[in-house]
């Protein structure tokens, strides 16, 4: 069992489900991001999801696209990006999980890119347009190397044997987003999502987390017994931006994630 796997395990037992929470690095500066890390931690995130920005995310929607290009408008580098990982690794001591595009990966090389994921803490890569076999890169055999976990992004229209042929390469949890398409806000969650969840679970004998679209209480409820982490992203990012002021986006941010637990 990996350390990543004993946490979740260690976690659920005290909560009803877990909570990821999601930022692009870079997309405000050092100090602030760190902070408001710092502070979704203390809130009730459980995880954390650190995206390195890219010029064409294609899984994301109009609210973490323009974070990307926000970023990337800053002169965020990937160098940088690791450093911020770091810092946040040790800041918030909390499992911090990358999530990008394998273009960033290829830019930097593979195992130049995992060696220095492990370096800096990283515990996992969630990279949702690099399959296991379109990895013609080396990338898998590296994640094993280190001992870094590769999480599958699945999708509510995979078919039963992609599933079974995807869950070789799925370890502690694997991320569900909850509707076809991008990423963002929605008002209720899709029937089918919850029989896909138990279906995932089944067969890879993984952790479920989901995202894409959950912005609020209720959503996190209904997803409670079926999946074991929610993803917020987008909602998140709103408060933040909606705020006058960088301390009082992170008050927002922390007053909302605390609402998710009382």
């Amino acid at each position: 069992m990996t350390k990543l796997n004993e946490y979740i395990t260690q976690k659920i037992q005290q909560k009803k489900i877990l909570l990821m929470t999601h930022t692009v690095a870079g997309s405000l500066d050092k100090k602030c991001q760190t902070n408001l890390v710092r502070a979704m931690a203390d809130s009730g995130a459980d995880l954390i999801e650190l995206q390195f920005p890219f010029s064409d995310p294609i899984a994301d929607g109009p609210v973490i696209t323009i974070e990307n290009q926000k970023a990337l408008d800053r002169g965020t580098t990937t160098a940088g990006c690791f450093d911020l990982a770091q810092r946040l690794r040790e800041k918030t001591g909390l499992p911090l999980l990358v999530m990008t595009y394998f273009n960033i990966i290829y830019r930097f090389g593979p195992e130049k890119f995992i060696n220095r994921a492990w370096e800096s803490g990283i515990d996992g890569l969630i990279v949702p347009d690099i399959p296991p076999d379109q990895d013609n890169f080396g990338y898998f055999d590296c994640l094993k190397q280190k001992q870094l976990e590769p999480v599958q992004v699945f999708g509510l229209n995979t078919r039963e044997d992609r599933i079974h042929y995807l869950a070789h390469y799925t370890k502690s949890m694997f991320y569900l987003p909850l509707r076809i398409g991008i990423t963002g806000e929605k008002e209720s969650l899709p029937a089918e999502a919850k029989k896909k969840i138990l279906q995932l679970k089944k067969i890879t004998g993984a952790r479920a987390a989901c995202g894409f679209g959950i912005s609020r209480r209720e959503h996190i409820d209904e997803l409670a017994g079926y999946a074991d982490i929610a993803v917020l992203g987008s909602r998140l990012i709103s408060l933040y931006n909606s705020a006058s002021a960088p301390k009082a986006g992170i008050a927002v941010v922390s007053d909302f994630l605390a609402s998710l637990r009382k």
